[in-house]
C-alpha cells in the first residue's frame, strides 16, 4: 500500500507540478 501511495503522489506532483507548487 505504501509503494502504490507514494507512487501515486510522485506521478501527480511530476505531472503537475504548478499544480502542486502552488
Amino acid at each position: 500500500m505504501s509503494s502504490f501511495t507514494t507512487t501515486s503522489t510522485a506521478f501527480l506532483s511530476f505531472s503537475t507540478p504548478s499544480r502542486f507548487s502552488n
